[in-house]
């Protein structure tokens, strides 16, 4: 079997009580515990490393070599453990000055592995969340009576067998909770006013871009932006679902390995491997003779 030689070219961390290498290097000659508390159930007992983290530290690295608008959008659409691979990726070039001009020359040769772990659930918990919520608000606005005539017949006597039970006679509050949710969903679906609305929004989406697309298309996005909005003005309604379906859901996506198949330059293929604590460039090359 051909023994396989690798180099280690450099490397970083985020960690508990840690910003970077030095402050790990640091925190190591101490005896200081780096747990912490964690009230994300809101108060508890439950103890967390909670990692010493400013993604803002990085900025200057970022904006040296992107345009303006990159680090916001990072800030913006990423999550923490997106962000400590980032910043372990700056430690790891960072080690060795002819590394970040070497990754350039290789162009596609250069190759990114992310390992998601556990990915970033907080993240997902949060969209989750606020996805739940809209949710929520926009069954409900469409499942009142005065913009519902299918509901206004039911409650008039004219039942609907299929309805579920109304939220209204349930006296558990937990679930009540339930109960609204089923409710507002069903009629909501049944809304004529509804139907009315997303009538109207199709007519603001249909608008076509036309040939010439470089130059139209930021015109008719933000026409079509600016329509929806007033569309919902003139309701009253709250934000759509899908207008709350955001990006960072897929910016943060689980599993994120970024190893597509990419040429490679027979035995002296480069590598770089980024996780969410470490980030450590690699050089693979066989070895011929050894």
């Amino acid at each position: 079997m051909t023994p396989t030689r690798i180099g280690v070219f450099g490397w970083g961390l985020v960690a508990p009580g840690a910003r970077d290498i030095d402050a790990f290097a640091s925190m190591m000659l101490g005896q200081d515990s780096q747990l912490s508390r964690f009230d994300g159930f809101g108060p508890s007992n439950f103890l967390v490393g909670n990692p010493s983290f400013d993604f803002a530290a990085w900025r200057p690295w970022i904006d040296a070599r992107f345009p303006p608008n990159r680090y916001p959008l990072l800030e913006r659409k990423f999550g923490d453990p997106a962000k400590f691979a980032i910043a372990s990726f700056i430690q790891a070039l960072g080690q060795n000055a002819a590394m970040e001009d070497e990754l350039r020359a290789l162009g596609p040769a250069a190759q990114v592995i992310v390992g998601g772990g556990l990915t970033d659930l907080p993240t997902y918990d949060r969209l989750g969340r606020t996805l739940w919520r809209v949710q929520r608000r926009w069954n409900r606005f469409w499942a009142q009576p005065e913009r519902n005539a299918a509901l206004r017949r039911h409650l008039a006597g004219t039942l609907d067998a299929a309805a579920p039970v109304d939220p209204r006679g349930v006296e558990d509050e937990l679930a009540r909770d339930d109960a609204e949710d089923a409710w507002w969903s069903y009629w909501a679906a049944r809304s004529d006013a509804l139907a009315e609305y997303l009538a109207a929004l199709r007519e603001i989406e249909g608008v076509d871009v036309g040939e010439d697309v470089d130059t139209a298309k930021a015109s008719v996005i933000k026409a079509k932006q600016r329509g929806a909005r007033e569309l919902r003005v003139r309701w009253g309604a709250p934000e759509a679902p899908w207008e709350q379906a955001m990006a960072p859901a897929l910016w943060n996506i689980a599993s994120t390995p970024s190893s597509s198949k990419l040429s490679r330059k027979k035995a002296d293929s480069r590598r770089i491997a980024a996780s969410a604590s470490s980030a450590v460039l690699i050089n693979r090359a066989q070895s011929s003779s050894r």
